[in-house]
């Protein structure tokens, strides 16, 4: 599957490239060339499962609404069905991100994150604020675990219960900055 998720992300025109620093992280980039501080891109943060290749059609979605905007995965194969040799920790990930901010010259996004990529999120949130232009989150992790610290910057986010009608009960959507 991973290799599938790789040839689909090829397809659409992202490139791979790996980071340094032995954290087993990596990144997948399209529309490098529109990269510019008033065109912030879209940074996705993918979940629990097999990897991007569960985010095909949210990926090819996100490309087409956006054909003229730098879009960002970062990859996280501690959670993707791969083995490691050892999990990233806080640290580890949030360094990444700097090195992915600073390769590209990028000020802010507007993140795109899915159940644990919403913790990640968070942390970026908590310790790295200026990183955040937008974050959308389709999940609530992101609100179990906050701290006040993380809560004290609500003027970026909106929270918007839906029903779910399976469990017969309301669950929380976090939309931060729309």
């Amino acid at each position: 599957m991973q290799i599938l998720g790789s040839f689909f992300l090829s397809y659409l025109g992202f490139e791979h490239h790996a980071l340094s620093g032995g954290s087993g992280l990596s990144y997948w980039i399209y529309g490098s060339q529109y990269l510019s501080p008033t065109n912030p891109p879209i940074f996705i943060v993918h979940g629990i499962g097999i990897g991007i290749a569960m985010y095909f059609n949210v990926v090819k979605s996100v490309v087409s609404a956006y054909p003229e905007r730098p879009i960002l995965i970062l990859e996280l194969p501690n959670i993707s069905l791969k083995v490691m040799g050892r999990v990233p920790s806080i640290e580890d990930t949030l360094e990444a991100v700097d090195e992915i901010f600073a390769q590209h010259q990028i000020r802010n996004c507007s993140w795109l994150a899915h159940s644990y990529g919403t913790i990640v999120t968070t942390w970026i949130l908590k310790e790295r604020p200026n990183y955040v232009n937008k974050i959308t989150c389709i999940s609530f992790y992101n609100l179990l675990f906050s701290s006040s610290k993380v809560r004290s910057t609500s003027s970026k986010f909106n929270v918007i219960l839906f029903f779910d009608p399976v469990r017969r009960r309301s669950r929380v959507l976090c939309l931060m900055g729309a």
